[in-house]
C-alpha cells in the first residue's frame, strides 16, 4: 500500500474523533457525578483514588470502617458534632 497522504489524514482525523468522543464522555461522566448526593459523590471520588494509588494495608481499611462509623453515629444522633474552631479553642485553653 502506498503511503497516501489522504489515508494518513483520515487516519488522523479518525484519532481526533475518537479523542474527542473520549473527552465528551468524560465530560459527561463528570456532569453525572456532581449531579449526585454528596456520600455518593464520596464513595466515586473514593473509588477513583484508590484505583490511582491502591492501598495495600489493612489500616486503610481499618480507618474506612471507623470513618463510616463515626459518619452513622453523627446521622443517627448518636453523636453530637463538635466545630473545629471550638476543639481548637478547647486544646489553647488546657495548653495555657
Amino acid at each position: 500500500m502506498v503511503n497516501n497522504p489522504s489515508n494518513h489524514s483520515r487516519k488522523k482525523q479518525l484519532g481526533l474523533e475518537q479523542r474527542w468522543q473520549i473527552i465528551m464522555k468524560t465530560e459527561d461522566l463528570i456532569l453525572e457525578i456532581q449531579s449526585l448526593p454528596v456520600e455518593e459523590r464520596t464513595r466515586v471520588a473514593d473509588c477513583i483514588l484508590r484505583s490511582l494509588n491502591p492501598t495495600v494495608s489493612d489500616v486503610d481499611r481499618r480507618w474506612a470502617d471507623l470513618a463510616a462509623k463515626r459518619l452513622k453515629d453523627i446521622r443517627t444522633g448518636a453523636v453530637k458534632p463538635v466545630a473545629g474552631d471550638d476543639v481548637f479553642d478547647e486544646i489553647w485553653r488546657r495548653l495555657n
